[in-house]
């Protein structure tokens, strides 16, 4: 599959160099920031509550009425 990609990045002449995994001094910035998302979402509860509040409660009380 990555040779697929690389020969399709030749094609369309883009320039490509891979870097190796966990090299922060080649890409620390997006090592950083892929580190942080990791951090931040092992943080985050994404259950769905029990009770969702329907469509009317957003749009106001009596909005499908007076439709």
């Amino acid at each position: 599959m990555a040779y697929k990609v690389q020969r399709r990045l030749m094609v369309l002449k883009i320039k490509y160099r891979p870097t190796k995994p966990r090299s922060p001094h080649l890409n620390g910035k997006v090592e950083r920031l892929q580190r942080t998302d990791e951090e931040f979402y092992d943080l985050v509860d994404f259950k769905v509550p029990n009770s969702t509040p329907c469509e009317d409660d957003f749009l106001g009380e009596g909005y499908m009425k007076s439709v």
